[in-house]
């Protein structure tokens, strides 16, 4: 008896001592410190006089530890998704690795990387998705088919099972709520007339296409919106056939709609981006009697593969063509024996998800071995609810599965390791939507939108950003050059001190910045910045770029937020820096905006507002060099300030009435340097 008593006593300690948590270090003397590792739950705390030699270790997402000590920190840190709050300012002093990440909570406190001789990294994290919280959701009376993304993250379009009133639904997003929009339609009392089966957003513009059941009239819809307006009819085609799917190919030259016709499963349109025309189709026979099921398209990222998924009939059910050219060679192809519902092409590596129905393993990935010409499955997963649809996030990291109803749950995310090929779920969700049949995320990754057969177009948010870095009330100063190789997030006011060094982004990584916070960029020298590399989650967002250069090797497009621009703000390169945001950005006194040779500076705001680029006084200063300023119809307003022209400038924009025109006001002061010309394209006006 008394033996198990203390078996008992030294159990309860073990247990006590996993919930209070670890004190490492000394209040009374300097002491050197081994590794730290923190295996409890919370209260884990490194304190004192203590000189923490070997780095500290947590053991998971769960882990929490305070940094309450007065020496700095080197060895190897791994966060593991943890969070380690600062109650004193750290110094990582050299030999220092950060090997996983997860979320620091500053204090307003800072962390200061000494100088390395090498770069100095932010490692990719495995991933931070535990969940996802319903946001928004409608229900749209019908069926809902498909579900579409528009690429600067604002609009939804949702397609229905409906035969009288709106087929085809259009809704505003912003971040919390769904806001019916206004569209005009197809038919001759405002509706397309039949169930519309499938819908595709533009890659680069807001043009969206929608395919309907066959029936009088036409079958694909194109539909636009401008600037000033609402989505409006562009283009309509009468194909005879239901279009039961939709895909756009990534330069936005050529859409490929598949059909129920099985004499002409596939036909590919050239597009013309700019006036909205739609060439004429080319037909893809397939042979036999297949047909494209519904959503079941998909392009490779780089354009030259198109997945294709077919009913289980004679012949291959999944197919990969080659696209060159606008047109469709040399499919090689998969036959499962059971109908494909669902292809997605991973967006940076060559594989292509699967997803089937009527079989005990409906989920399948295949490795696209692009030189040889072959499919290879390296994944079959045991599940027998058909698998309705998939996608992939930007970063090729998440796949999310829509999946029939039944006891377990409609919607699965996984983490997907490239280098094994293996899948990891990391979300599940309770199973109460119903039968999902499309989901896609938003471009941003941060959201996922699902459409069920209980006539519910649903909205949820991450709880965490996919490969973030959390930061929260905190300073970076790092002392050498960096690469950043996850997304960076920021909470309440962060800031990145650069020391004039150069940080490299890797792979579409971003500075995301929720709602109301801010982020500091300073003294730094920015490469590789990506398409969306400046992520605002909400309109309170804001970026401050102070003494920083930005090297544009791509376009980059800023949709959401706005900017502060202070001290000398250097855009170089050969792209071009596009605002679409609906919130205003300004350069603050004494602050020069500079746009150097082969840039390009374009001012596309998503809302009509021409005067959303802010100069506060005249000492603001935006000097254009050898490079481009660019608007679209919904107009420029340059109020005041200061705006200085060298070399040769092109003024541009799509102004059709002087009302759209680039505008400069009264209060505006012009410089032109003696070598200076300006090109106008377009209306360019003075008040």
């Amino acid at each position: 008896m008394k033996l198990a008593k203390k078996w008992l006593l030294f159990l309860i300690m073990i247990l006590w001592g996993w919930q209070i948590g670890l004190f490492i270090g000394s209040d009374t003397a300097v002491t050197r410190e081994a590794r730290a590792d923190f295996f409890g739950l919370s209260g884990n705390t490194l304190y004192g006089f203590s000189s923490f030699v070997g780095g500290f270790t947590f053991q998971d997402s769960t882990t929490t530890c305070t940094y309450d000590n007065f020496f700095p920190v080197s060895g190897d840190i791994n966060l593991h998704n943890g969070t380690l709050f600062l109650s004193q300012d750290l110094t990582l002093a050299n030999p220092y690795r950060l090997i996983t990440t997860g979320s620091i909570w500053g204090y307003d406190h800072e962390i200061e990387c000494t100088a390395q001789a090498t770069f100095f990294s932010i490692p990719e994290m495995l991933y931070v998705h535990s969940g996802f919280t319903q946001v928004a959701q409608e229900n749209l009376g019908a069926i809902v088919n498909s579900v579409g993304w528009s690429s600067d993250n604002h609009y939804i379009m949702a397609t229905i099972n409906k035969t009288g009133g709106y087929e085809a639904l259009l809704y505003y997003f912003d971040g919390a709520t769904l806001t019916s929009t206004t569209m005009t339609d197809g038919g001759t009392s405002g509706e397309i007339s039949q169930n519309t089966l499938s819908c595709a957003w533009h890659p680069e513009f807001n043009y969206v296409a929608v395919g309907r059941a066959s029936g009088p009239g036409n079958e694909l819809y194109i539909f636009y919106k401008d600037y000033t307006g609402p989505f409006r009819l562009f283009a309509s085609v009468d194909v005879g056939s239901n279009i039961n799917a939709c895909a756009w190919h990534p330069s936005g030259d050529y859409l490929v709609i598949g059909t129920n016709n099985s004499n002409e499963e596939l036909i590919t349109y050239p597009f013309n981006k700019i006036t909205g025309v739609l060439g004429t189709g080319v037909i893809t026979n397939l042979s036999g009697t297949r047909i494209v099921t519904v959503n079941a398209l998909d392009f490779s990222s780089d354009g030259n593969y198109l997945a294709v998924g077919l009913n289980s009939n004679t012949g291959d059910d999944f197919l990969v063509y080659t696209f060159s050219g606008g047109a469709l060679t040399t499919a090689i192809g998969v036959d499962p024996v059971l109908t494909v519902n669902a292809v997605a092409y991973n967006p940076t590596l060559p594989y292509v998800a699967v997803g089937l129905t009527g079989g005990t393993q409906n989920f399948r990935l295949y490795y696209h071995n692009t030189t040889a010409g072959t499919l290879t499955q390296v994944v079959a997963v045991d599940d027998a609810k058909a698998i309705n649809a998939l996608a992939w996030d930007s970063t090729g990291t998440f796949l999310a599965l829509g999946l029939a109803a039944g006891a377990q749950e409609e919607v699965r995310v996984y983490y997907f390791d490239a280098q094994t090929s293996e899948l990891t779920i990391v979300y599940n969700n309770a199973a109460i939507l119903g039968t999902i049949n499309h989901l896609v995320w938003s471009p941003d990754d941060e959201f996922l939108v699902t459409g069920s057969v209980d006539n519910l177009l649903t909205v949820y948010q991450s709880d965490g950003l996919p490969g973030a870095f959390n930061l929260k009330n905190v300073t970076f100063k790092v002392n050498s050059r960096a690469e950043l190789l996850t997304n960076l997030r920021c909470t309440g006011i962060c800031k990145i001190c650069g020391n004039n060094n150069r940080i490299i982004l890797q792979d579409d990584v971003r500075f995301v910045v929720d709602n109301g916070a801010q982020l500091i960029l300073e003294n730094i020298n920015l490469y590789g910045l990506g398409k969306s590399c400046f992520s605002c989650l909400g309109p309170q967002s804001c970026i401050t770029m102070r003494n920083i250069g930005l090297f544009l090797d791509h376009d980059i497009t800023f949709t959401q937020g706005s900017i502060s621009f202070e001290g000398d703000v250097i855009f170089s390169g050969t792209s071009a820096f596009v605002y679409s945001s609906a919130q205003t950005s300004t350069i603050t006194k004494n602050a020069l905006v500079y746009f150097g040779d082969k840039t390009t500076l374009k001012y596309a705001p998503s809302i009509a507002a021409s005067s959303l680029l802010y100069m506060e006084d005249e000492t603001a200063t935006l000097m254009l060099d050898n490079c481009s300023l660019v608007s679209t119809q919904t107009a420029m307003l340059l109020d005041r300030g200061h705006l200085i022209f060298d070399n040769t400038v092109t003024l541009s924009n799509t102004a059709i009435v002087p009302v759209q025109a680039i505008t400069l006001g009264t209060d505006l002061m012009v410089t032109m340097f003696n070598n200076a010309t300006v090109d106008i394209h377009g209306i360019v006006k003075t008040l």
